[in-house]
């Protein structure tokens, strides 16, 4: 998954003058990764100048996520959760 957040990372990086409206992660279960790892994101969104998008929406399932990261999500700008429930 370390890599995964790597090459988000880079790809972003890739994009300086960029500023987008919307972010998204979702496809699979992107509330896997670690607090370390979304916090590794956030700090570099924010360093990146992609601190106010007007949606930024991250896929959860109802298992893979804790108050701390709930709380982590919104401290980085996560203002939309798109919960997954499979039966």
């Amino acid at each position: 998954m370390q890599r995964y957040v790597g090459a988000v990372l880079c790809e972003a990086k890739m994009l300086p003058a960029f500023r987008p409206r919307t972010i998204f992660f979702g496809g699979g279960t992107p509330s896997l990764l670690s607090l370390k790892q979304w916090e590794q994101i956030g700090n570099a969104f924010r360093d990146l100048g992609w601190t106010s998008p007007r949606e930024w929406t991250v896929e959860c399932n109802p298992a893979t996520v804790s108050a701390d990261k709930a709380a982590l999500f919104r401290a980085i700008g996560v203002n939309r959760v798109s919960m997954g429930v499979q039966s």
